[in-house]
């Protein structure tokens, strides 16, 4: 059987893209009773005190939540409640439909969240590759920070997903919902891709940011369903 020609590589942001939710709605966050309002607190609190970046704050107070809580942070720990994650609309029938293995097109997620988590969630199987921060393990334990998947660290892997593919950013379609996407969406676009924003709104604060910038070559609602805006979009790449 010969292997499939690959056309075009789509890669997706994976919180406020794949899932609804902007800020990562880890099931372990409940078990902790903590919720975004604190979240959101707490990080600004670090990044003050500590003078880091959003995504190593994030990584600093989830630490804190689990040991005041008497959690191992552990694989089993970080993936709780993965494969019951709450998608967009059609997520999974977009994917069943244009994955692949029947397709022209590759599709990789690339995302500051834990890598370990995506691979348990169930959109895993119909995606090429995944891109995400991950640990060092020590006993068992995640330990220190291997890769943190900030926003440097995001376009490093858009080179890569390119060179493995053999294909150029012109190639590249990359999808993200919010200010974190600003890097990725700007490579990708001024390099000869294209930058989708996913808004329910075109009235939104990422709309208006983005196409300021002149960085998006398209918006469309977060709708991923047979049919839809996106799914037409991404389905004549083919």
């Amino acid at each position: 059987m010969l292997e499939r020609k690959i056309l075009m590589i789509i890669i997706y942001d994976f919180d406020g893209t794949i899932t609804p939710y902007p800020q990562p709605k880890y099931e372990v966050f409940n078990v902790c009773n903590v919720n975004e309002d604190i979240i959101v607190r707490d990080a600004k609190e670090v990044m003050d005190k500590k003078k880091v970046s959003l995504y190593e704050a994030y990584f600093i107070i989830y630490r804190r939540y689990l040991k005041e809580n008497n959690l191992l942070y552990n694989k089993d720990t970080v993936c709780l409640g993965a494969d019951k994650v709450t998608l967009n609309k059609g997520v999974l029938e977009y994917l069943a439909e244009l994955n692949s293995n029947k397709t022209s097109l590759k599709h990789y997620i690339v995302t500051a969240g834990f890598k370990e988590y995506i691979l348990e969630t169930p959109v895993f199987k119909y995606i090429d590759g995944v891109y995400g921060s991950t640990f060092k393990v020590k006993n068992g334990l995640y330990d220190e920070i291997d890769i943190l998947m900030n926003d440097r660290e995001k376009i490093e892997a858009i080179k890569e997903i390119c060179n493995i593919n053999k294909k150029d950013v012109k190639d590249v379609v990359y999808i993200g919902d919010g200010l974190t996407d600003k890097d990725a969406f700007e490579y990708v676009h001024n390099n000869g891709g294209k930058s989708i924003l996913l808004s329910d709104s075109k009235d939104s604060k990422e709309y208006e940011y983005f196409s300021n910038l002149g960085i998006i070559d398209e918006c469309f609602k977060l709708d991923y369903s047979i049919g839809s805006s996106l799914y037409n979009y991404i389905s004549k790449l083919n």
